[in-house]
């Protein structure tokens, strides 16, 4: 219930005002770090305020990853492919939805804590790894080549401020 609650209400609000102003995959890389966090420290609390607190951090990871993955598996997609990109991603969650608990349900019987710390740290490297990497390709003279032929493509011609700050 806590973490249907504050998804819906983080996604109603934050969500819509982060979105023109952060890019999808940093937010993507701050979910995996919120859900990663929170779920780590489930294995800690030791009172029903800390699990509710614990879970709200990790409702609050989630509700940042799941409209950021879907706007950017459709954008990535293409206009042409957006469905079936779409449909690839439901896919690959209703597998993680599935295999998820299987996997979950083996560490858990192999040490109570292992579940919750091990897939922690692994959201908090993913987390991690994209940060560095939309770093990384944000300053790369590779990737401000293709920004500005995107801003040629979609009309933004030499001389645009766009244009202009892309090549500083």
């Amino acid at each position: 219930m806590v973490c249907g609650l504050v998804m819906t209400v983080f996604q109603a609000g934050a969500v819509g005002f982060l979105a023109g102003r952060i890019s999808e995959i940093h937010q993507i890389g701050a979910g995996f770090g919120l859900m990663g966090t929170g779920i780590a420290l489930l294995a800690t609390a030791h009172t029903k305020f800390f699990v509710f607190a614990f879970v709200a951090l990790l409702a609050l990871g989630m509700a940042l990853i799941a409209p950021n993955v879907s706007a950017l598996v459709s954008k990535r997609g293409g206009e042409q492919q957006a469905g079936a990109s779409l449909g690839i991603q439901n896919a690959a969650n209703s597998f993680g939805q599935a295999g998820g608990p299987l996997l979950g349900g083996v560490l858990f019987i192999w040490q109570i804590n292992a579940p919750y710390l091990l897939s922690g740290a692994v959201l908090v490297a993913l987390a991690l790894a994209i940060g560095w990497k939309a770093q990384d390709r944000q300053a790369t003279p590779d990737s401000l080549d293709r920004r500005e032929g995107n801003c040629k493509k979609n009309g933004l011609g030499n001389g645009s401020p766009v244009t202009e700050r892309l090549t500083d």
